[in-house]
């Protein structure tokens, strides 16, 4: 051991102190042991969250409240193959296309080079997990501290004129003093949480859209069909099928007018129609029936009635049901 006030004796190698803190105490200050401890720890802090399920060619989690972002480098426990790739865990990762909430995706790269991005089209494990490096680099400080800002004694947090401020942190919106960094991180989670809250009551063209609250609309309402899914008929029992249903009924399957003329025939492929009012422009000819001259038939053959007004007064077409 080293004899106080004579040193350490050079060819020894530290010999004199088994204690590593102790002599690296006494060679560079009482301090620096800690502070060595705690950059050695900084580089060994982990976060971990386990694979759920994939969607979409993502990796998605819906338990969560939150997921790695952007550029978060990642490793993964166990070798998984998700698809055409397999993912190994001595590899590192860096998570991409990140919603911050519940789904990412992952690359060989970061942004920094640009993203090479793998979709996930299949799993063969269930039981891994993502893990993400959370050691702090002086990058990682530098983002949230900008020394080269300085307050000039006007920054409620200190009245330091050479110390750097907190950059985006406006003092008028999130307030002074010590908590300023927290309400900061408050205030942009209740944006996130209100936001996608209000996204979720939107109506959008990528989801179901099914709703039973009351909706309201002025103007015009237009369906479309652009890929002319609803042209084959088979696919009108599908639930991707647009048009506008009056409750179990299709009213409507696009912009189009579902009635086609047919010979001397109007034709519509609608299953069920109902016909409010139907104007015609010129002259009206009627099968069997002419301006001199009609043989009387049965009334109890006929099968349908269709009200007509003739110049203000309502009249009945009796009608036969086709091949009846």
């Amino acid at each position: 051991m080293a004899k106080e006030n004579q040193g350490y004796i050079s060819n020894l190698n530290l010999a004199e102190t088994t204690n590593p803190s102790l002599a690296i105490a006494n060679l560079a200050g009482v301090t620096i042991p800690a502070d060595l401890k705690i950059i050695q720890n900084n580089l060994r802090n982990i976060s971990t969250i386990s694979y759920q399920t994939f969607s979409g060619g993502f990796f998605q989690f819906d338990d969560l409240e939150f997921v790695f972002t952007d550029d978060d480098k990642i490793k993964v426990s166990k070798n998984v193959s998700i698809g055409t790739t397999t993912l190994n865990k001595n590899s590192n990762y860096f998570v991409c296309n990140s919603n911050g909430k519940n789904k990412f995706k992952i690359s060989t790269t970061s942004s920094s080079v640009g993203f090479t991005t793998f979709d996930v089209n299949a799993v063969d494990k269930n039981n891994f997990n993502f893990i993400r490096d959370d050691s702090v680099s002086f990058n990682n400080i530098s983002n949230i501290i900008d020394p080269t800002q300085n307050n000039f004694s006007n920054d409620p947090l200190t009245d330091n004129s050479n110390q750097g401020t907190i950059r985006f942190l406006d003092n008028q919106i999130f307030g002074s003093g010590p908590d300023r960094l927290k309400n900061a991180i408050s205030e942009t989670q209740d944006n996130v949480e209100r936001a996608n809250f209000l996204i979720g009551q939107k109506y959008t063209t990528t989801g179901n859209i099914d709703t039973d609250q009351l909706l309201k609309y002025g103007g015009v309402l237009k369906i479309v069909d652009p890929v002319s899914f609803n042209s084959n008929t088979t696919n009108l029992v599908d639930e991707k099928s647009p048009g506008l249903f009056i409750g179990n009924i299709r009213a409507f399957s696009s912009d189009n007018n579902p009635w086609s003329e047919e010979s001397a025939a109007l034709k519509t492929s609608s299953s069920a129609i109902s016909v409010n009012e139907l104007f015609f422009y010129d002259q009206v000819q009627i099968t069997g029936i002419n301006t001199t001259s009609s043989s009387p038939t049965n009334p109890s053959t006929f099968t349908h009635k269709l009200p007509i007004k003739v110049d203000g007064e309502i009249y009945y077409l009796l009608l036969k049901e086709s091949g009846t």
